[in-house]
């Protein structure tokens, strides 16, 4: 198959250090798999992208490369992210013909978009909530579109929105056979993820000081002066240095040897979490993960097998003083039979052909 693949007009692969986008993440690893299962991918991405697929980039300059980036204001900034994306957008449906799938890792822009492109499928990965009104609202204004079809990565990120035109929910994926697990971890918990309130960094310093667990908190903190009020309020008057540890953004590689040598994972998400990476990412190297159960946590979690999936902040202390009767090799094996990047590649190829065969009987 031909297929066209489209994430965001912001960055170019691979991110700069401390910046976490998971959907280029994944669709980085979603290309290499078609390619290498002898498929044609052309990739819709600004300058300076480092990939196996053939490139489309407009001469779109990614923010990471861009000088000038630093200097402007927000507006600015949206602005050209907007034109940007527009640019994307328009000549990938100028150009639908050339291909016989559209793949789209966006949604808001690219949704209104994809109403200029009448005789290909086109397929949308759904990689945020659905619980915005605005995510709603422009979904539902273009539900007559029948060309378009839904991937969601969850079952549980359909709630809002149970109608939608879905081909099929396909889990992320790792390459496992390249992550190292330890079945000897060391004594202190860590918690993953961006430091903002609805991951919960707060609670699990809160859980950590009231039992006595020796915690690191990895990940970046916002640079939005507002969202960074959080940071400075919740987190860092605890953080000593010994119990508790801010150990800044990590490379993937670093983030992975934190999780190996790990006790447990402490996730006290407040939100919908439509997937969650780093549930697998620990899995995968062999750590079970304590979470709420909020999101895809009970799909991704086998609560009693790779740790435990709670309702209250109880029940969350007293899975954390359970977690030594987790086998750590039961959390890597779970990977390795749900979460493999080969098994996310061959359900998308399964799903591609299901799009094309909808479309196709469609249209007569």
């Amino acid at each position: 198959m031909k297929i066209a693949q489209f994430v965001t007009a912001s960055y170019s692969y691979p991110l700069p250090p401390g910046v976490v986008f998971a959907p280029l993440e994944t669709t980085n690893l979603l290309i290499n798999g078609l390619i290498e299962k002898g498929h044609n991918v052309t990739w819709y991405i600004p300058k300076g992208a480092e990939t196996r697929a053939q490139v489309k980039d407009f001469g779109i300059i990614p923010s990471q490369l861009d000088k000038r980036w630093k200097r402007m204001t927000a507006t600015q900034k949206t602005s050209i992210h907007l034109f940007s994306e527009a640019l994307f957008l328009s000549r990938l449906a100028e150009e639908a013909k050339q291909y016989d799938v559209i793949h789209i890792h966006s949604f808001l822009l690219a949704l209104a978009f994809a109403r200029l492109i009448k005789d290909r499928p086109v397929v949308f990965t759904l990689h945020n909530p659905l619980t915005d009104i605005h995510v709603q609202a422009n979904a539902l204004a273009h539900k007559d579109l029948k060309n378009v079809f839904f991937i969601s990565i969850s079952n549980n990120q359909r709630k809002p929105l149970p109608d939608l035109n879905y081909l099929a929910t396909i889990y992320h994926g790792l390459e496992v056979e390249k992550i190292s697990w330890s079945a000897n971890p060391g004594k202190r918990w860590v918690w993953v993820g961006r430091i903002v309130p609805e991951k919960g960094p707060d609670i699990a310093v809160k859980l950590a000081r009231k039992l006595n667990l020796e915690l690191d908190i990895i990940g970046p903190i916002p640079k939005d002066p507002v969202k960074s009020t959080f940071f400075v309020k919740k987190v860092k008057p605890y953080i000593d240095g010994k119990q508790i540890r801010y150990l800044g953004a990590k490379s993937y590689q670093n983030v992975l040897k934190a999780f190996a040598s790990a006790k447990g994972f402490l996730f006290p998400l407040r939100w919908e979490e439509p997937f969650g990476l780093t549930f697998i990412e620990s899995l995968a190297c062999g750590t079970p993960v304590v979470a709420f159960k909020r999101g895809a946590a009970p799909e991704i979690i086998e609560s009693g097998r790779t740790g435990f999936v709670v309702e209250t902040e109880r029940e969350m202390e007293k899975a954390i003083l359970r977690i030594e009767e987790i086998d750590r090799r039961e959390c890597r094996k779970a990977v390795e039979e749900r979460f493999t990047a080969k098994r996310v590649v061959e359900e998308y190829i399964e799903a591609y052909k299901e799009a094309i065969r909808r479309f196709r009987a469609q249209r007569g």
